[in-house]
């Protein structure tokens, strides 16, 4: 996701339907990414949200 993020930006990974490519797909489908490694589309939300503000974040 990380790689993803810093090809292509945040819209790149805001939309579960973006994991329907290339590498995501070798962990399935993007339901079960977001259900089986990250416990629901909530829960993959919050990751995301997190990685992004730890990106940003300033000493």
């Amino acid at each position: 996701l990380l790689d993803k993020y810093a090809d292509q930006g945040s819209m790149a990974i805001d939309d579960i339907g973006d994991l329907n490519v290339s590498p995501f797909t070798d962990f399935g489908t993007p339901v079960e990414i977001v259900e089986d490694i990250f416990g629901g589309k909530d829960k993959y939300t919050e990751a995301i949200r997190e990685m992004q503000s730890l990106l940003y974040v300033t000493n």
